[in-house]
This record gives structure tokens, C-alpha cells and sequence, in this order.
């Protein structure tokens, strides 16, 4: 009988794992043994690929007997199995003589001693055992999964959070068996995964529509609060003529940004749906629950899209007098009445008159107008208020200039002196208009 092991190329190749007595009491089997090592001479028992690839040429090939097919399969699923007997019994030593991560908190930093067993899970990546909490996991999972940059699909392999090493295939099986095992649910994306035979080329290739809906379920919550309020007006103009009411409905931007994105975010996530999903039936269903939802929120909450009138703080006072105090019929808060005898306080001041002093302000518009509004009053008035005196000082300037020079002409004859006579004139009449509007101009700003 021929060994089992062979020397190619420097590399020793396993093609058979069953005793020699076991041929030895079969004749049959023994005398197909040889045709089976002309097969698996050259093919190693631990590479699934190889192995694989060469029974279906065993399988397809017409001229071996049915009979000697039969023999053949009978001895390479006595090897299998006594194979993956021996790898599950390698598997339990390792784990056994393996060290547990140090680590007494979950992802969240609750204490791991603190939660059942029915919700921990305990797996063995490079030779290492790592205890998570079910939740932690299937969180880790569907974030790997339903990565999107930009809504492009680009999904990421499963990785362990304490390494950053991407976990191995018998690592993947054996967490997705065991959560099977649990009362949680299995992720979508998981499933589909393992349907993917944990390949994430073909993973992407094949879900691609339904990795980006997961994707835009959670990305809501993502959003700024920036992000939200561009999301709304954007709605609220896309379908303003949709219908009738939401052609005769009128929506105000000084409307609380807080108010409307918390009445309008289920809306929000349907329409991230319409704008990114690449499921067109499912999109279209969207859009027809956002029209829908609109038209019911404009009907019954009238307050939407209202601005919120800021009542005055100001107490506005009714004053009385008690001898015409049968002809107050019409009373608008008695709280506010002010009742006045103004003979019985000249009696009570021995008869003299008593004199108030009120002082008036002006009147108070910050309660009905915003911030920003009066901010840009007051920027526009400072910016008068510099124009103006840039003007006058250009104007004082102009003015001194004609001064000077009216002083520095001279002339010799009668007709010059004149002239010169009426140009001071002239001058005191400049240097006092100078003046004065300068004055007015020093009042005005003060």
C-alpha cells in the first residue's frame, strides 16, 4: 500500500488518513485505493478548492465504472470524515488552552458580570477568546455591512473591535450559528452575508439596493440639525402643487426650526428613500406616503408653519374715575382698571394740586421683530450717521480751500478792492455758514 504523504516540491501533501487495517479486512477497498491515489496523489486533503474540483472530474469522467465511482466516494468520505474529526479536536485544545482578553466591560462600558449569559457570546479569533454582549456584536455587524460614503455602497469586512483584525470564515460561521441560537433576531444583512457565503465581493455585487436602504434607515439619525432644516423647506417645495392644499398652504421661515423638524422627521426618512433608494416600487411608495402624510398634517395641526406672535410684556392700564363709574360698561380686564377721585386727592393735599411727573420712553420693538432685523438697522443707521460726517468734513475742507485762495489774491486797482471788499464780505458769510452747519451737525449726532 502506498504512504500517505508525499514529498512535491518541497511541500508534504496529505491525500490519506485511513489505517492500513481498515483496507486490509476490505478487499474491495483496497484494490480501489489505487486508483484513488492516482486521483489525490498531488492534491492535499486540507484544501477544500483542490479537493473538490478533483471529485467532480472523478464524478464526470465516463470511464470509470459506476461501481469503482461508488468505492472511490466511499473512500474519500472515510477520509473527510476522519479529517474534520481531527480539526474539531485541534479546535477544542486550542480553545481550551487559550487565554481570555482581558476585559470586564462591554463597547458600552457596562460590566460584562452584570449581564446573563443567554446575552453573551464568547468566540475564538487568534487564539484568543473575546466575550461580547449579543446587541454590541449585531451593532458591529450591521455597521461593517451597511457602510455607504456618500450613498456609494461600499460595505466593509467584519472586523474584531478589540484588533482591527478582520474576522476568518470560521469565526463568521460560528458567530452566525450561535446568535441563531438566540431570541435576537438575525441582522438582514447578516443573513444575506451568509447567503454570500461571507464572500463581501459577491455580497455587494448581489445586495447591493438593499445594503443602501439599511444604510439610509440609520442615517437620519446622523443628520445635523442644519442638515434636517434644508431636508424640510427642500420637501415643502418639491410638493408645494401637488395638491390643492398644499397649493393654498403657506409656510413661514420664522416657524420654529425645533417644532418642524420634530413634526416632519418620519417624512424626512421617507424622502431620504425617494431621493437615494435604488428601489424603484419602494421609492414610489415612499413619495405617495410623504403626499399623504403632508396634506394630513396641514389639516390638522393649524398652527403649522405659523410664526409664533410674541405677546407684549407691556401692561396696558384702564383708569376709572369713580364718579363716572356707571358709565364703564364695557370692561376689558378688571385687573387692569385703575380707579382715580381726583376731588377727594385735591381735598386730602389741602387743596393743592398734585403735580406727576411722567416720563416717556420710546416705544419698544424688539418684541416684535427679530435679532438680525434690528442688527441691520443699526448697521445701516451707523452707516448714515459716517456718511453724513464724511460729507461735512469734505465740505469744510471744499470750503477752506476757496479761503485761501480768495486771501492769497491781491490786486492794485479800485475795481479788485471791490471785489475784494465784497470777497471778504463773502468770506465771513462761508466761515459762518461753516460754522453753524457744523453745530447742527455736532447737535444732531448727539
Amino acid at each position: 500500500m502506498q504512504t500517505p504523504f508525499v514529498n512535491h516540491q518541497e511541500k508534504n501533501i496529505i491525500f490519506n488518513l485511513i489505517p492500513e487495517n481498515t483496507f486490509e479486512k476490505n478487499s474491495v477497498l483496497k484494490k480501489t485505493f489505487d486508483l484513488y491515489a492516482t486521483y489525490f496523489r498531488f492534491t492535499d486533503i486540507r484544501c477544500i478548492h483542490d479537493k473538490f474540483n478533483m471529485i467532480k472530474t472523478i464524478i464526470c469522467n465516463n470511464m470509470i465504472s459506476e461501481i469503482e465511482k461508488c468505492k472511490l466516494m466511499e473512500i474519500i468520505s472515510m477520509n473527510q470524515k476522519i479529517y474534520l474529526t481531527m480539526c474539531r479536536f485541534i479546535r477544542i485544545i486550542k480553545y481550551n488552552k487559550s487565554k481570555t482578553y482581558d476585559n470586564d466591560f462591554d463597547l458600552h462600558g457596562e460590566s460584562l458580570e452584570d449581564i446573563s449569559d443567554k446575552h453573551k457570546i464568547t468566540i475564538y479569533h487568534e487564539n484568543t477568546k473575546y466575550i461580547f454582549k449579543l446587541t454590541d456584536l449585531v451593532s458591529i455587524i450591521n455597521h461593517s455591512l451597511s457602510k455607504c460614503d456618500s450613498f456609494f455602497v461600499e460595505p466593509e469586512v467584519i472586523k474584531n473591535p478589540y484588533t482591527n483584525i478582520p474576522f476568518n470564515l470560521s469565526t463568521l460561521y460560528s458567530i452566525y450559528f450561535e446568535i441563531k441560537k438566540t431570541a435576537i433576531n438575525s441582522p438582514l444583512l447578516f443573513e444575506m452575508f451568509f447567503k454570500s457565503q461571507f464572500c463581501i465581493h459577491k455580497f455587494k455585487a448581489t445586495y447591493e439596493p438593499y445594503i443602501l436602504d439599511e444604510y439610509i434607515k440609520n442615517h437620519i439619525n446622523e443628520l445635523s440639525k442644519s442638515k434636517m432644516q434644508r431636508l424640510c423647506y427642500e420637501i415643502l417645495h418639491k410638493y408645494k402643487r401637488i395638491n390643492r392644499k398644499m397649493r393654498e398652504f403657506n409656510f413661514d421661515r420664522r416657524y420654529s426650526t425645533e417644532k418642524m423638524i420634530k413634526v416632519m422627521k418620519p417624512i424626512v426618512r421617507k424622502y431620504l428613500f425617494v431621493k437615494h433608494s435604488q428601489n424603484q416600487g419602494y421609492r414610489f411608495e415612499c413619495e405617495r406616503e410623504i403626499i399623504r402624510q403632508l396634506s394630513c398634517l396641514i389639516s390638522n395641526d393649524k398652527e403649522f408653519g405659523k410664526p409664533q406672535i410674541k405677546k407684549s410684556k407691556r401692561k396696558n392700564v384702564q383708569i376709572v374715575f369713580e364718579s363716572l363709574e356707571h358709565l364703564n360698561t364695557f370692561q376689558f380686564n378688571p385687573d387692569d382698571e385703575l380707579h382715580i377721585n381726583p376731588a377727594q386727592d385735591f381735598k386730602d393735599n389741602n387743596y393743592n394740586f398734585v403735580e406727576e411727573k411722567f416720563e416717556f420712553a420710546p416705544p419698544v420693538i424688539s418684541d416684535k421683530v427679530d435679532d438680525a432685523f434690528l442688527q441691520r438697522i443699526n448697521e445701516i443707521n451707523n452707516h448714515r450717521h459716517q456718511q453724513e460726517e464724511e460729507r461735512v468734513r469734505q465740505e469744510i475742507s471744499r470750503r477752506r480751500t476757496i479761503l485761501e485762495t480768495m486771501q492769497n489774491s491781491n490786486s492794485q486797482t479800485q475795481r479788485t478792492s471791490e471785489i475784494v471788499q465784497h470777497n471778504s464780505q463773502s468770506i465771513y458769510n462761508i466761515i459762518n455758514e461753516i460754522m453753524s452747519e457744523y453745530t447742527q451737525h455736532y447737535n444732531d449726532l448727539s
